[in-house]
């Protein structure tokens, strides 16, 4: 069979989807408590075992992946042939094999998958033109990302803070493969440049999806906000024409400024 990584978490290899090498595939006696023989996988993910007795019953099992750094979880086979294993740290997926006399069985693969990252900022534009301008315009925090699946439902929230260098605003998910959206809860008195909203604060979304330990292609997933601001200023009657409001010097009703 083969170890492959599963870019989509899907169960199945597909096209594109690379083997794993040195991992460690496991046969074993059909309870599970002995280990007939081991093998690693090389050669673009490759493992084989030959000398089984015919009409003997084995599992094939997988090493526990989650150890592996920076650590693995295991999308094919689908099953929990090795769930009941103890002779080794193993995953719960697996096979149960009994050949004939002569026969060669192939396809029993093992699929594994890390999970992704998915981060970006909240800033505060404060020129309004979606464009974070670095360094002038600062991060914001105390906003909540919401993380939505393919379907639209909800699946997680999280709140901007400080990065590890100490620089405002940040957040992140970290994911299984699969398609998602992120989009920020508007606050009050706030209006949203970045991404462009399609109906109002709140509304311009980023949608992704995230491959088999995806933590590069999904940073910068920015979010900029800014509040409208407000200009004063009053009309009045210049009485000594020196342009300086003086004590006195009234106030101008239904003149228009533009």
């Amino acid at each position: 069979g083969m170890k492959f990584e599963d870019l989509d978490a899907d169960g199945t290899k597909d096209g594109g989807e690379p083997g794993l090498d040195d991992v460690t595939i496991y046969l074993l006696s059909a309870d599970g408590t002995s280990t007939i023989a081991t093998t690693t996988t090389a050669n673009g993910g490759l493992y084989e075992f030959t000398g089984l007795i015919p009409g003997t019953t084995y599992l094939v099992c997988e090493q526990d992946v989650s150890g592996i750094p920076p650590g693995w979880d295991q999308s094919a086979p689908a099953n929990t042939v090795c769930a009941g294993v103890t002779a080794e740290a193993v995953e719960p997926g697996g096979y149960q094999v009994t050949l004939g006399s002569g026969e060669l069985e192939g396809d029993n693969d093992f699929g594994n998958y890390r999970q992704g990252i998915k981060s970006g900022y909240k800033w505060h534009d404060l020129d309004a033109d979606g464009v974070w301008d670095k360094p002038g315009e600062p991060g914001l925090n105390d906003w909540t990302i919401e993380l939505y699946d393919a379907q639209g439902a909800l699946l997680a929230t999280t709140v901007t803070a400080d990065d590890t260098s100490g620089d405002p605003g940040y957040y992140e998910f970290t994911l299984d493969p699969g398609t998602y959206t992120v989009k920020e809860v508007c606050q009050p008195d706030w209006l949203q440049s970045y991404p462009t909203p399609t109906a109002g604060c709140g509304t311009g979304v980023h949608d992704f999806t995230i491959a088999s330990g995806d933590d590069t292609n999904h940073r910068d997933n920015d979010f900029g906000n800014y509040q409208p601001a407000t200009k004063t200023g009053m009309k009045f009657e210049d009485l000594d024409a020196d342009g300086i409001k003086d004590g006195g010097e009234p106030g101008l009703d239904g003149w228009t400024t533009i």
